[in-house]
C-alpha cells in the first residue's frame, strides 16, 4: 500500500545513496510533476510508478518493448496509462492483449 510502500520510501529519501532508488524516486517525483503541472502539494503523488511505466521511461531510443495483458479492461487501462506516461508511446512501446506465454 502506498502508506506502507512508497511513503516510507519518499520520507527515508533524504538519506537514501542506493543508486536505483534514487534513480526511481527522481524519476516518480519528475513523472507527477509534469502529470499534475497544477498539483496545489509541493511533492504530493498522484501516479506511482510500476513496472510498465518504469520500462517505458527508461528505453534507450533503439529499443523497443511489448507489454501483454490477456484481459480486456486491465489492457485498456495499461494503454490509456502508457499514453498518459508519453503521448508517442505506441513508436517504441507494444501492449498486446494476448497470452505471452502463448505468444
Amino acid at each position: 500500500t502506498f502508506e506502507h510502500g512508497i511513503r516510507p520510501l519518499m520520507q527515508a529519501s533524504a538519506q537514501a545513496t542506493c543508486s536505483p532508488i534514487v534513480e526511481y524516486l527522481a524519476a516518480l517525483r519528475r513523472l507527477n510533476r509534469e502529470l499534475s503541472p497544477g498539483s496545489q502539494v509541493a511533492g504530493s503523488l498522484r501516479y506511482y510508478l510500476g513496472s510498465p511505466a518504469l520500462a517505458q521511461l527508461w528505453l534507450r531510443p533503439q529499443d523497443r518493448s511489448f507489454l501483454f495483458e490477456i484481459y480486456e479492461h486491465v489492457h485498456a487501462d495499461l494503454e490509456g496509462c502508457l499514453r498518459l506516461l508519453d503521448k508517442r508511446w505506441n513508436s517504441a512501446t507494444s501492449a498486446l492483449r494476448a497470452n505471452s506465454y502463448l505468444w
